[in-house]
């Protein structure tokens, strides 16, 4: 007998599906703001907090990338002088840190939520002498 059909007055029942399709958001808290550095410093431990939030429906990868910190289009400070982590559990200090790239990176585990990340820069010079504000341009991509 087809499926559908009544068989002696008893209900028959169906079952329908649905494929739900995930989808990732990416939202970011406030840039990170070093201050000011000597030469050769490194700003303080365990680094300034940003926050990252897939505020989709599935678990993504985050990807991200920079360039070098830049002022009147001359480099004066390499894009890997930038370190970030992930935390918890914990922050660990600057070396331990990830440095960041110019090629999009893909950064360990999976996103889901709000993620707390820690930032750290070390001011080592290329170009010397500058003294001056210095900026870094960050690219967040998330994939799901």
């Amino acid at each position: 007998m087809p499926m559908g059909m009544l068989k002696d007055s008893n209900a028959v029942t169906l079952s329908g599906t649905v494929l739900i399709s995930g989808t990732c958001g990416l939202t970011l808290g406030a840039a990170p703001d070093y201050g000011t550095l000597a030469p050769g410093g490194t700003s303080s431990e365990p680094g300034i907090g940003l926050t990252i939030t897939n505020t989709g429906t599935a678990v993504g990868t985050l990807s991200v990338s920079g360039t070098d910190w830049v002022s009147g289009g001359i480099s004066h400070i390499a894009v890997g002088g930038t370190h970030f982590a992930f935390t918890p559990p914990a922050a660990p200090v600057y070396a331990s840190k990830t440095p960041l790239t110019t090629t999009p990176t893909a950064v360990p585990g999976v996103i889901w939520g709000t993620n707390a990340t820690v930032w750290q820069l070390k001011a080592t010079l290329i170009n010397t002498p500058f003294s001056g504000t210095l900026t870094q341009t960050m690219t967040f991509s998330m994939a799901c």
